[in-house]
């Protein structure tokens, strides 16, 4: 599947928004992880290595933030394979490192699943999924032996897992709906401008003169008989912004008061060949 940085969304402007979004949960997880308490909100269980594990995650994406701005990850997909398995198992290690009243960190893999589906082709963001799932999976181990736990924790656990999978699926299927869209939009305009440019080509070799002006008399299309009747010198594409002559404004202005009116046939620059303009 695409993926929408493949296309119009510039991959390294996906990548500084979600990487300032992962710093901003750094900084969050830091603030927490400062409040003073008889038993710390998280990095309880180890705060040496969830400190450190947290500097490491920050700076990360903060030199991913910094490569992003200098417009230098164009194309860096195994780059970011690996950015979303470290995030992986960052979150992994901040979790244990936190102990038993960890869970509700589980769900910061989430952030790492979106993150990775909107810039990472189908199969490496169900494994940055499965991942996650695993890693689930191997805490509810830890908490079942270490603190003899019953066995729901690891239908808790699966439930999550799951979430995780489902999560990847759709936001997978968003993006490609989105990808898709975006092509038939481009394929549409595309279309179109070859058939105004056909539509020009039609007109131009046409034999009889059409001239196409607004309210104002201003010229929007002229074709080549229109300027050879009209004694017009000027390329027909050069004409398009000016003003229509004189005589073939008074005709249309006579039949603008009066259009059951067949205009006056009228003669250009002394020509002897009078000309018959026709409005609608």
């Amino acid at each position: 599947m695409p993926t929408l940085a493949d296309d119009s969304i510039p991959q390294r402007n996906l990548i500084a928004v979600l990487s300032s979004y992962r710093l901003l949960i750094a900084l969050m997880l830091l603030v927490l992880f400062s409040i003073k308490l008889d038993t710390r909100l998280v990095g309880d269980l180890n705060p040496k290595l969830f400190l450190a594990t947290l500097i490491c995650y920050a700076s990360l994406h903060i030199g991913l933030l910094v490569l992003a701005l200098r417009q230098t990850l164009d194309d860096a997909k195994l780059l970011l394979v690996a950015v979303g398995i470290i995030d992986i198992l960052a979150l992994n290690i901040l979790i244990q490192a936190s102990g038993f009243y960890s869970r509700p960190l589980s769900l910061l893999f989430i952030i790492a699943i979106v993150g990775s589906a909107l810039v990472l082709p189908y199969r490496m963001s169900m494994l940055i999924a499965a991942l996650a799932a695993f890693s689930i999976l191997s805490q509810a181990v830890t908490r079942v032996i270490s603190h003899n736990l019953p066995p729901n924790e690891f239908a808790t656990a699966g439930t999550l897992g799951l979430l995780f999978f489902i999560t990847a699926f759709v936001v997978q299927h968003l993006v490609t709906r989105a990808k898709r869209n975006e092509v038939l939009s481009a394929q549409r305009a595309e279309n179109i401008e070859e058939l105004l440019l056909l539509n020009e080509k039609i007109v131009q070799r046409m034999r009889t003169g059409i001239v196409v002006i607004n309210d104002r008399g201003t010229i929007f299309l002229i074709n080549e008989s229109a300027r050879n009747l009209l004694g017009l010198n000027a390329n027909t594409r050069h004409l398009i912004g000016t003003t229509i002559p004189a005589a073939l404004n008074d005709a249309w202005l006579d039949w603008s008061h009066n259009p059951q009116h067949l205009p006056t046939p009228f003669k250009i620059n002394g020509s002897e060949s009078a000309v018959q303009a026709s409005f609608t």
